[in-house]
């Protein structure tokens, strides 16, 4: 198992990005204890930190490049990491009428 170097926490607490010692790096979702994605690059990562919405993450590379990203999650992922935040009829609402088979799935 590689050693955790930094985490970083979105402000909501629903997603955490985890680098680890071989340069990785894995956005987290601790309440289902599941890794969301992996980020890697060849020079591997330094650090990394959410922006304040928690739909940016600004990575640091070991070469000393800085790469913003914009989070973009699947639906499956979305839905959990909303789940507890908006009822389902709000989460219909949003989404234009229809709830996701996605989010089914996880009632």
């Amino acid at each position: 198992m590689d050693r955790v170097v930094d985490v970083s926490f979105t402000s909501n607490r629903l997603l955490a990005a985890v680098i680890y010692d071989d340069g990785t790096a894995r956005l987290w979702d601790p309440v289902r204890r599941e890794v969301v994605t992996t980020l890697t690059r060849e020079a591997g990562i330094r650090a990394i930190a959410f922006g304040a919405t928690g739909d940016r993450l600004a990575v640091l590379h070991r070469d000393s490049t800085l790469e913003l990203r914009h989070l973009v999650l699947a639906p499956r992922e979305s839905c959990a990491l909303v789940a507890g935040e908006v009822s389902r009829a709000a989460l219909v609402e949003a989404l234009g009428g229809d709830e996701p088979a996605a989010c089914r799935d996880l009632r």
